[in-house]
């Protein structure tokens, strides 16, 4: 009876995707696989050290590789789910993107004892979102590569502005010194974040991660902008 009921439930009330507003299959959620399937692939983890994402951010301080997994176009179909993502309370949109991630790549081009360290919010944004998009897409890509993540030594102890409308050199003074490592890391850490533009986030990530001993730092993000 409860079957039937869910089947007449869908029929009435059918799940659709996020973007292309076709109906899932039995095996999707929230975006359908020809949606997730058309988003840019960029192949950088081929090439940890010679893509946009890791130039970004070793000129400024040393890291061991980088790579983002997919292209970021504005108007487009990922701008569009990471939209949902963040502003839309689909925290699980972030799981299911982490995996897609994970997937496209045979095996983990990071190290086997390296660490998952989502990029984090604020207490007070936190508060207001009820989730990290962060720690989502960490999830997924932990399920895939069977690597811990830690939320509890790296925060975020400055609010800062939406870095939007603010130029390259506004938002690197924008986030200096707005992040706090509460214990010492001994493996190699990945940070994980959404989208990468100018990379000021990360750099001050890496920069108090370097500056407390952290010599094996990797970044990944689900995609990066492309000028």
């Amino acid at each position: 009876m409860f079957n039937w009921f869910l089947h007449f439930f869908d029929l009435i009330f059918p799940k659709i995707c996020i973007t292309c507003q076709n109906s899932l299959l039995k095996n999707e959620q929230l975006i359908c696989m020809n949606c997730l399937s058309d988003l840019s692939f960029l192949y950088d983890y081929q090439h940890l050290k010679d893509n946009k994402t890791y130039y970004q951010i070793a000129g400024y301080v040393p890291i061991q590789g980088a790579f983002s997994a997919f292209q970021f176009d504005k108007g487009g179909k990922l701008q569009e789910i990471i939209h949902h993502l963040k502003y839309k309370n689909q925290p699980y949109l972030g799981t299911i993107l982490g995996e897609f991630l994970a997937k496209q790549i045979n095996q983990c081009p990071l190290p086997s004892n390296a660490v998952l360290l989502p990029i984090p919010l604020h207490a007070k944004k936190l508060k207001k979102r009820g989730y990290n998009q962060t720690s989502m897409i960490a999830k997924g890509i932990a399920k895939v590569w069977n690597l811990p993540i830690n939320e509890n030594d790296f925060i975020r102890i400055k609010f800062t502005e939406t870095q939007t409308a603010k130029t390259k050199e506004e938002r690197q003074k924008n986030v200096e010194n707005i992040f706090q490592l509460l214990n010492t890391i001994q493996n190699p850490v990945v940070l994980i974040d959404d989208v990468v533009t100018t990379g000021s986030t990360l750099i001050s990530a890496c920069k108090t991660l370097y500056q407390n001993g952290v010599n094996d730092i990797y970044v990944v993000t689900l995609a990066t902008a492309i000028d």
